[in-house]
């Protein structure tokens, strides 16, 4: 892939002032977004008040992030059919999934419609803290200020155990309120993601496995 072609990915997560952040700085990098897959309802669930609400902060969370730019949103949820997902997303053509806050494992028959695979998200630095919910996990362990950060890596059939691409650590300031913590987590997103991922899909960037983490570029 050529450094000034523009990359095409899509996006697998909650749009929120949390996530709307990095998917504006991709846009302003000149890349694409090809679609957005959002959680949805359960299927067979009646229309309900929370549902509608959900759908309405998702789009003023889109129009305050992205303008007028329009976004493919491509709704998911449990039970899984990942056969389905794979056919909506057969025509998309995009290079890469970028992945955050999602609890399910993707499987192969997905990420194999990318010619650059995966990549997640994952707010804690890996090695430590693997699996859902590291915020919480770190600041009951009292381990926030030493492995609290956002870890960019590659994604695999097994939970948050692909090369790492880059690290960001957390400052003690990010852990003064939740709010400084949110903000923390948009600045490090939009960061690895308009930064490094790029840097992965042309091919300048390689990663470390999980266990190798010697010459990780951590800001």
């Amino acid at each position: 892939m050529s450094p000034d072609k523009p990359i095409s990915a899509v996006f697998i997560l909650e749009i929120t002032a949390v996530t709307g952040p990095m998917l504006a700085g991709w846009v302003e990098k000149g890349h694409r977004i090809a679609a957005i897959i959002v959680p949805a309802p359960r299927r067979n669930k009646r229309f309900s008040v929370g549902t509608w609400r959900r759908r309405l902060r998702r789009k003023l969370a889109l129009r305050s992030n992205l303008g007028g730019t329009q976004v493919q949103l491509i709704e998911f949820g449990r039970p899984h059919d990942w056969d389905a997902l794979a056919w909506q997303l057969a025509g998309v053509g995009a290079d890469v999934l970028v992945c955050f806050g999602f609890s399910a494992l993707i499987p192969d028959t997905v990420l194999n419609l990318f010619s650059k695979g995966g990549l997640n998200l994952h707010p804690a630095l890996l090695p430590h803290y693997k699996g859902p919910h590291p915020i919480h996990r770190l600041i009951i362990d009292g381990q926030h200020e030493t492995h609290g950060g956002v870890t960019l890596h590659k994604m695999t059939s097994g939970f948050d155990e692909g090369d790492i691409l880059a690290q960001i650590a957390f400052s003690s300031e990010d852990w003064s309120s939740a709010a400084t913590v949110s903000r923390a987590l948009a600045s490090a997103m939009k960061t690895l993601v308009t930064e490094f991922a790029p840097e992965y899909c042309t091919g300048a960037l390689t990663g470390k496995p999980l266990l190798d983490q010697g010459g990780l570029d951590r800001r």
